[in-house]
């Protein structure tokens, strides 16, 4: 179980016993205790000091944490201090907490896990964080001064000062921050990318490339940052190509990286840029629940032939049922198979609107405009499906050579 610590809480300040690291006990802890060993200490080497990596460890041993308050009661039940428990764990308590936005409870975790004569910049700057998210900018910035003093190199403090000055819009200290923290840890990928995301943001995409591009060049050649670099940069260059091949790297070099490059093809999709988004999910193994998004991702290259081959093979449970499915299948032009997927929902749950809406969109799609004018104006008089449905019935009408008709149709909608 590693060393305890038997010291007391400083009533004043809160924190832990001299002498102590709670990132040191942290780092113990993992390679001597219960927790030790594959898979899970080399899931978290070398950067396990993050807060995916922590809330990792904090969801595979958050059965022992003792609750603050309830150390704090035992306390007042004995009129006397009480026992600190493992620094480390207080450290990991905080970043669950700060995770959950609880984070005047995590303020004083943190404060727990802190030591009075040897002190962690580390902890401090992730107390400076959490401060600064509450609120309280001044003593975030009296944290991270301190931190300063104890490593004037510390990666994590200028990081922190980098991160709050980027959250308060000074642009200008932020990227001087986040230089400071690429100079203090020239081989961590963090400072760089966020750095170039910011100078990207403000329109400054060759510095932004610069920076990359100097990581990328001293970096370690295979390494996680190295791919993450090389993804940034493909994609500040509208480079496909490279970026399948980024996206490739990253998964060799870290595994957990795939819900990761998932998201950067949400966020391309959801910026415009699809053709970058499907070189990326090109690059990722196939699995069920990413369909949805590879379909958007098709239809948004304009790739309907792929995208009705991905459907057809698809499950409906992977869109939300049957509905949903029905839908796509109008995305991709196949209203016969959409009709019937509606008509089988309408089955299931005659009243259901949605279905109803698919299976007046479909009718329509396949040139039945009388009948589509009809089960869109039913969708209007029971107010179900609303502008959508008056949507529909225009075009049905306008359709079927009714303009006249769709005229009043929408002069009536606006009258509303």
């Amino acid at each position: 179980m590693g060393t305890e610590i038997q010291g007391r809480l400083d009533p004043a300040t809160g924190r832990g016993p001299a002498g102590v690291r709670a990132t040191r006990i942290a780092r113990a802890r993992l390679e001597s205790g219960p927790m030790a060993g594959p898979p899970l200490v080399r899931a978290l080497r070398p950067g396990w000091l993050t807060a995916p990596g922590l809330l990792l460890v904090a969801c595979s041993h958050s059965a022992s944490l003792p609750a603050p308050h309830q150390a704090t009661e035992a306390a007042a039940a004995s009129n006397s201090a009480f026992a600190s428990p493992y620094a480390y764990e207080w450290f990991i308590r905080a970043e669950v907490l700060r995770a959950h936005g609880q984070l005047a409870p995590a303020i004083a975790a943190y404060r727990a896990a802190l030591t009075s004569a040897d002190e962690d910049p580390y902890v401090l700057s992730r107390l400076a964080g959490a401060l600064d998210e509450y609120g309280d900018r001044a003593a975030a910035d009296a944290e991270l001064n301190a931190a300063l003093t104890l490593d004037p190199h510390s990666e994590a403090a200028w990081f922190t000062r980098a991160q709050i000055a980027e959250r308060h819009d000074e642009v200008d200290a932020a990227v001087a921050a986040y230089e400071r923290a690429e100079s203090a840890a020239g081989h961590s990928a963090q400072a760089p990318l966020a750095l170039a995301r910011l100078l990207r943001m403000q329109g400054s995409n060759e510095r932004a490339i610069a920076v990359l591009t100097r990581f990328e060049a001293r970096t370690l050649p295979g390494s996680a940052g190295a791919a993450l670099a090389a993804l940034e940069l493909a994609l500040m260059r509208d480079d496909g190509a490279a970026a399948y091949a980024a996206a490739q790297a990253q998964l060799r070099a870290a595994t957990f990286s795939r819900d990761a490059l998932l998201r950067t093809a949400r966020d391309l999709l959801d910026r415009g840029r699809p053709e970058l988004a499907e070189r990326i999910l090109q690059a990722l193994p196939s699995q069920p629940q990413d369909t949805p998004l590879r379909l958007r991702a098709l239809l948004a290259c304009g790739r309907r032939e792929a995208a009705e081959a991905l459907l057809t093979t698809a499950d409906p449970a992977v869109f939300g049922g049957l509905v949903p499915t029905a839908q796509a299948y109008l995305a991709v032009q196949r209203a016969d198979l959409a009709l019937e997927l509606a008509a089988s929902a309408l089955l299931l749950a005659p009243n259901e609107a949605r279905a109803q809406l698919v299976n007046a969109q479909a009718t329509l799609a396949l040139g039945r405009y009388t009948d589509a004018a009809v089960l869109f104006a039913q969708l209007q008089a029971a107010g179900s499906a609303g502008a959508s449905a008056q949507a529909g019935l225009m075009l049905a009408l306008q359709a079927e050579g009714l303009a006249a008709l769709a005229g009043e149709v929408s002069r009536e909608r606006d009258s509303r």
